[in-house]
């Protein structure tokens, strides 16, 4: 979609919510089910933000799926169900947060700051967080420092205040390390553990 890759975890999420759309009967995804599938998924970023956050997951599957209500059997049920348009727009959300933490993948991480940006003060209230709070947890998680706001352009021949690397690896995660000068930089690209 929109050329991010989608995570092995997410892909399975999904997976999990259209069996939980499925098992309730009803003829579409929604972001409930999102909601579902990421809470069945254990591992990953999205999870330990949930964790972290003091968020009973069991408890909010168990809140989630009464408040749904159950559809329409449909016999062996078909597992290919289109989504709603507010889970497309968790999907876009999540696709949004992504590119603006400048990650070339969509991780459950993002995928829990779309479901709560797109679906709003209901699942914020079952889970009892909000974005802002995933995404700083997550920013954390991460070890992430990101400032989204606007900036002109430096003067020209002006020397940085700090130096930036960009670590990109092969789970896909990708971890800015900043430093006050080159000397450090070059330190810690000279260390071992690199």
């Amino acid at each position: 979609m929109n050329g991010y890759n989608f995570t092995e975890r997410v892909r399975r999420v999904l997976a999990l919510g259209r069996e939980e759309a499925l098992a309730l009967g009803h003829e579409q995804v929604d972001a409930e089910h999102e909601l579902l599938g990421l809470l069945a998924e254990r591992d990953g970023v999205g999870a330990t933000v949930l964790q972290n956050l003091g968020v009973d997951m069991p408890g909010v599957a168990s809140l989630v799926r009464r408040r749904l209500k159950p559809g329409r059997v449909r016999g062996r049920g078909d597992p290919v169900l289109p989504y709603t348009v507010r889970a497309k727009r968790v999907l876009e959300y999540s696709m949004s947060e992504a590119r603006e933490l400048n990650h070339s993948y969509v991780g459950t991480e993002h995928l829990l700051i779309g479901l709560l940006r797109a679906a709003g003060v209901g699942l914020e209230g079952a889970l009892g967080i909000t974005a802002e709070a995933a995404r700083a947890e997550t920013l954390r998680i991460l070890g992430v420092e990101i400032d989204l706001a606007e900036k002109p352009p430096p003067p020209a021949g002006e020397a940085p205040t700090r130096i930036e690397l960009v670590l990109h690896y092969s789970n896909g995660a990708i971890v800015t390390k900043r430093f006050a000068d080159a000397a450090g930089a070059r330190q810690f690209l000279s260390s071992p553990n690199v």
